[in-house]
């Protein structure tokens, strides 16, 4: 993916998952149909230790029940099994470490503790942030109850042995953490920086967090017990619901946890065992007649009433107040009610089949890389086969050298919202440069290998001087080099197309319309450029022909800033027009540009010999080449530090070459090139894993060790 990045690049989406690791035990499963397998398992064991984890904490088996059944319920766990699994395939060990808090306070053993923890990081070290404050939270919520009286220095002695487990922990998953923390500082979209108002302001709108699969998704229901829980219950139990409800009004800290990026609901997931633990705790307890009890089941209504027009929330606060003070069972049934209500109001994800696969017999020995669909964004990151290479990416984190030569350098349609989102281009140049030899069932022989040697070099210098569109067809006539003395200035006698300055879109529908004023063959590239000016808070698309770019709303989550649209494709057959459709808003169009290439450009002579690749296997790559004078090898592989290159057995130094890949220098003759990578921070990652996992046994050897002696004592004494 992303033409060959450092893979801690795609580690948010579990590089070390434990149920991914597994499935190398079973490679006859295809691992669509293992990913669902595994999903609905860990629906069930989410549910299942949920409910296992308040029986241990003496809740009735009725109450627990139903509360399980709340949970597995709520928005994020089912939706998300299916559709974003990363936001719930950590939620097993999230609740097998409540289990191992309780073992940590009752029989102070740390194993289950660090096992839980350190397994939640791998499975996904995005969530397992929010993971880790959720068992602070609960840690601080047991302590207040064994210790009534609270004295500061003990608290803070105890503290620091209950964050031992979980510093183990961390150390442990260091292999992961380590190398992704080097790769999010060196490639990395910008953060969204707020002001302090829009951080600290609170948000007190509650719908949020209800019956939305990207927030906590539980109901009225659960809110109004945690109202309740601040008017009448114990000490710690009210502590504990204040900290929970400043953290999910003021923004600053939905801020932090989303890593800087944006302010999102979605770090709250990790909560709910949390607040459907205080929810059975509530209905377990002997309840006393509160004559006031009605007061914050109002203001649930009333916060409701103002944020939303819906009649479910106002029906779950009655039905608790008249279940309330009757039997369990009637309880039991309102709650049921409840989970039956959640299930019913959720939206369906519609579901896309795959198309136009890339058929098995289409990889050829030589790699080339091969999409299944430029704009089928559901596949964007699937790959069908081992031999597959793509260049499109779908990744919060990447080379930055790459991203800039897809946004910046050849500044390739933009077709989603999301700025996360690099497609392939249906720029003819741009697969051409990064060897996109299949797109589907479609297949284009004209494309520059994946490693090749040229003599035509132009430098950086004479590069970065020229504008769209001769930057784009500078590629066609040589190697962009940084440090050259070739004089070579690239010769270009191209078309321009009679189009209007400018235009405004003023419109609450699409537009289609017919651009004119030029003549092109079959064949022939047809280039086109202008600045978008979007007057709304909306979306803008424009397609010319079937090619989309989207400039999306500024206050999106994922602004893309595609305000450049930039359209490059080839004409089907001799015409004098093409077709143009506006999507409807209300923006402007200036400094509006075209050019008419001809066909001729596209057959270009600066591949001189391909290199023959012996193996590409995991970090390293070798191949073989013969050359008859001095060239540059050039390859489409993104530039990174962290490479080393090897010819004949010499380690070389390789430079950045066409402004982001990899490439170095080569003397005539026959060459053996090996090419290996080291992911920046894997050594030290290693080591820290290595060394807390020894400090890890180690505590569990002298903790059992001990126990051992006192019992050993203990009988002694008894003789």
């Amino acid at each position: 993916m992303g033409n060959g990045q450092n893979i801690y690049h795609f580690s948010y989406y579990g590089l070390y998952n434990p149920f991914i690791v597994l499935s190398y035990c079973f490679p006859f499963i295809d691992m669509g149909t293992y990913i669902m397998i595994v999903m609905i398992l860990c629906l069930i064991a989410s549910t299942l230790l949920f409910y296992t984890w308040l029986i241990s904490r003496q809740i009735s088996k009725p109450i627990s029940f139903l509360v399980s059944l709340m949970f597995v319920c709520s928005a994020p766990m089912i939706y998300h099994s299916y559709h974003q699994i990363s936001f719930v395939n950590y939620m097993p060990f999230l609740i097998l470490a409540f289990i191992g808090i309780d073992r940590f306070f009752n029989q102070h053993s740390i194993f289950l503790f660090v096992l839980s923890v350190w397994l939640m990081i791998l499975t996904s070290f995005y969530f397992s942030v929010s993971g880790i404050l959720v068992l602070i939270l609960y840690g601080f919520f047991r302590y207040l109850q064994m210790h009534p009286v609270f004295h500061f220095k003990q608290f803070l002695k105890d503290g620091f042995r209950f964050l031992m487990p979980i510093c183990i922990a961390i150390g442990l998953s260091g292999i992961l953490l380590i190398p992704t923390f080097f790769v999010l500082f060196s490639g990395r979209n910008q953060h969204a920086w707020l002001s302090l108002k829009e951080l600290l302001i609170p948000n007190l709108n509650f719908i949020r967090f209800l019956y939305d699969p990207y927030g906590l998704g539980t109901t009225s229901f659960t809110f109004g017990i945690l109202f309740s829980i601040l008017c009448f219950e114990k000490k710690e139990e009210r502590i504990l619901v204040w900290i929970c409800i400043i953290l999910f009004c003021i923004p600053l800290f939905s801020y932090i946890l989303n890593g800087g990026l944006y302010i999102r609901n979605k770090v709250w997931i990790p909560f709910l065992p949390l607040l459907y633990f205080l929810v059975a705790s509530y209905c377990s307890e002997e309840k006393k007649t509160h004559s006031f009890l009605w007061i914050p089941w109002i203001l649930v209504l009333l916060l409701n009433a103002f944020y939303s027009h819906s009649i479910l929330y106002g029906i779950e606060a009655l039905l608790f107040l008249l279940c309330h003070k009757k039997k369990t069972i009637g309880l039991c049934v309102s709650i049921l009610c409840l989970c039956i209500c959640n299930s019913f109001i959720q939206d369906p994800l519609s579901y896309t089949e795959y198309k136009n696969m890339i058929s098995k017999s289409n990889i050829s020995s030589y790699p080339y890389r091969m999409e299944t669909n430029t704009y089928e964004k559901e596949t964007i990151n699937r790959i069908d086969h081992l031999n597959q290479y793509r260049s499109s990416i779908y990744s919060s984190s990447y080379n930055s050298d790459f991203y800039a030569f897809q946004r910046y350098t050849f500044q390739t349609e933009q077709p989603y919202r999301n700025r996360f989102m690099q497609p392939c281009s249906k720029n003819p140049i741009y697969q051409m440069l990064m060897s996109t030899k299949y797109i589907g069932q479609t297949k284009n022989e004209n494309v520059f290998p994946m490693a090749y040697t040229t003599k035509q070099v132009i430098s950086k210098k004479v590069y970065d001087s020229l504008s769209f569109p001769y930057n784009q067809l500078s590629f066609l006539q040589g190697s962009v080099i940084q440090n050259t003395d070739s004089s070579f200035m690239p010769s270009f006698d191209l078309q321009k197309m009679n189009l209007p300055e400018s235009k405004s879109i003023q419109s609450k529908v699409d537009q289609e319309e017919i651009l004119d004023g030029f003549q092109a063959k079959k064949g022939d590239l047809i280039m086109i450029q202008f600045l978008v000016k979007n007057h709304k808070d909306e979306d803008v698309s424009i397609w010319i022909e079937d090619i989309k770019n989207k400039l999306s709303a500024s206050s999106h989550i994922y602004y893309n800033e595609n305000d450049i649209f930039t359209f490059v494709f080839s004409s089907k057959e001799d015409t004098s027009n093409i077709k143009i459709k506006y999507g409807k808003g209300d923006y402007s169009l200036q400094d509006i540009q075209g050019w008419i290439c001809p066909a001729s450009y596209l057959q270009t002579d600066v591949v001189d010999q391909k290199l023959q690749w012996n193996t590409i296997q995991g970090n390293k790559m070798d191949g073989h080449i013969n050359i008859h004078q001095n060239q540059y090898l050039i390859t489409s592989i993104p530039y990174d530090d962290s490479f080393e290159v090897y010819v004949d057995g010499q380690k070389i130094a390789y430079e950045k070459v066409n402004t982001a890949f990899l490439g170095f220098p080569l003397k005539k003759g026959e060459h053996d090139i090996h090419i290996e990578y080291h992911a920046p921070g894997f050594q030290l990652g290693l080591m820290s894993t290595i060394v807390s996992m020894i400090v890890w046994f180690t505590m569990e050897y002298l903790r059992i060790h001990q126990k051992i002696v006192l019992l050993e004592m203990s009988k002694n004494e008894e003789s």
